[in-house]
């Protein structure tokens, strides 16, 4: 081989081609039951389809549940990101979503339009709920098409914690009274 040859083997091998980001739709498709089933079919092995994402087997201090797991990504257009997927032996119920970034609550709308494919129905319950240690959120119903509801928490940290900790979005198989003002 010619060294100019060399060179760009060299070269190229060096070249680290960037790493795709996911989408919350991306998390959504996976979580999100068929709409003709009765309960989430999805197992663990859908968690694959996921561009992205470094997945690990969660912590303990991450996840109380014994079925967990945790991984890295960057979230298309905000950044790095982490994900906890929760569930029993063969389904998955939870994905909890962590930006490093501060989602924008005026913009949130058109944020969360972009994040789902086409089609994906957003619907609003209530508006802004408030707890002074937990800041502030707001719940979605997502519905992807063929897919049924799923619910979205969006949690906006309070006061000094708002920076440190970015948003938090929840995404869970069912309404949780948790989630409700």
């Amino acid at each position: 081989m010619s060294p100019r040859a060399w060179l760009l083997v060299f070269f190229l091998a060096g070249v680290q081609l960037p790493a795709q980001a996911a989408t919350l739709g991306d998390f959504a498709g996976v979580l999100a039951p068929p709409a003709a089933a009765r309960y989430s079919a999805r197992n663990w092995d859908a968690l694959a389809t996921i561009k992205g994402v470094q997945w690990r087997e969660a912590t303990v201090a991450e996840a109380r549940s014994a079925f967990a797991q945790a991984g890295d990504f960057t979230l298309d257009g905000h950044g790095p990101a982490t994900a906890l997927v929760v569930g029993a032996r063969q389904m998955m119920f939870d994905a909890e979503i962590v930006l490093a970034k501060r989602l924008d609550k005026a913009g949130l709308a058109s944020t969360l339009e972009a994040q789902f494919p086409p089609g994906t129905l957003i619907e609003p319950r209530g508006g802004d709920c408030r707890r002074a240690a937990a800041g502030h959120w707001r719940v979605y119903r997502l519905t992807l098409r063929g897919r049924r509801a799923l619910f979205m928490q969006v949690e906006f940290a309070a006061g000094a914690n708002a920076k440190a900790r970015g948003t938090r979005l929840n995404l869970s198989i069912d309404d949780k009274p948790v989630w409700a003002c």
